[in-house]
């Protein structure tokens, strides 16, 4: 594993806004991600999908159509968990 990569895993154990923020600079859907914004029960579930996307952006490839597919699939995993708790 480079290092890079370790660095990266690493921030998931840290994870918030500022490092998605970053990391969307490279890989912009991540920006949807965000969870900073949420009250705390939301962010809790929202992280964990953040968490996820992270671990597939630093381990598929990413210019790869099914990587993109999948990042938007975990995307729209998010919302609908995100949303339940709103009902």
């Amino acid at each position: 594993m480079t290092d890079n990569k370790q660095q990266i895993l690493d921030s998931i154990n840290n994870l918030d806004d500022n490092v998605l923020a970053q990391l969307a600079r490279k890989t912009p859907i991540l920006r949807h991600f965000r969870f900073g914004h949420l009250p705390p029960n939301l962010q809790f579930i929202s992280r964990k999908f953040a968490e996820v996307a992270v671990f597939t952006v630093v381990f598929c490839p990413g210019d790869d159509a099914e990587t993109h597919a999948g990042l938007r699939k975990i995307l729209e995993a998010k919302d609908c968990a995100v949303r339940s708790q709103l009902a």
